[in-house]
């Protein structure tokens, strides 16, 4: 056998090891910087929506956190949202936020700021005391990442977002379900301008 022959008989061997010791790491990946996973992702460029909105206003901003780890995990606020961080979604406990913003326009603002994760959290808005009755098209319903709460026009009902989540809208329109890989505010939109 030659001794280039050796040589990339030995380098390919390294490759491998290298490549079944990296094949080990079989622990999820903590929320890092990187693109949002999935189809929608957030751009710099904004769209104006209509908004769900409360029949009795928030009066004060409300905020809940709980630690949730690897196993995942969930919870509810004040407001009837559930929060729901799958498995594997974290690698380590992390405080999880939710603060529901005050004002007409269902909207929260999630908490940590900047996190991506590796599995979708899935967002549950029961619809009892806002307007979804008076939405004609349900299937317009859509989860929408808001860039910052200046975005939003409380007197209006109406906001500037970047990116939109398909939602699932219960046949009885009790309930909108949706899921986002990234974190900061989310509403719910009825509708795009024209």
């Amino acid at each position: 056998m030659s001794m280039n022959v050796r040589a990339r008989l030995a380098t390919a061997a390294l490759s491998a090891a290298a490549l079944g010791a990296c094949a080990d790491q079989t622990a999820p990946v903590a929320p890092v910087a990187r693109p949002a996973l999935g189809t929608a992702t957030a751009s710099t460029s904004t769209t104006d929506v209509t908004t769900l909105l409360w029949t009795t206003p928030v009066t004060e901003s409300s905020t809940l956190s709980k630690v949730i780890g690897p196993k995942g995990g969930d919870f509810s606020v004040k407001t009837g949202l559930k929060l729901t961080v799958p498995p594997n979604a974290v690698s380590v406990p992390t405080v999880f936020t939710v603060t529901t913003l005050p004002g007409r326009i269902v909207a929260y603002d999630f908490g940590p700021h900047g996190a991506v994760f590796s599995v979708p959290l899935l967002i549950e808005q029961p619809t009892k005391g806002t307007n979804i009755f008076k939405v004609d098209d349900a299937k317009a319903v859509e989860g929408a990442y808001y860039p910052d709460p200046s975005s939003l026009d409380q007197s209006a009902g109406t906001a500037s977002v970047s990116e939109f989540r398909p939602t699932n809208v219960s046949t009885d329109k009790t309930m909108i379900r949706f899921n986002v890989s990234h974190f900061s505010g989310y509403l719910l939109s009825t509708g795009r301008a024209q």
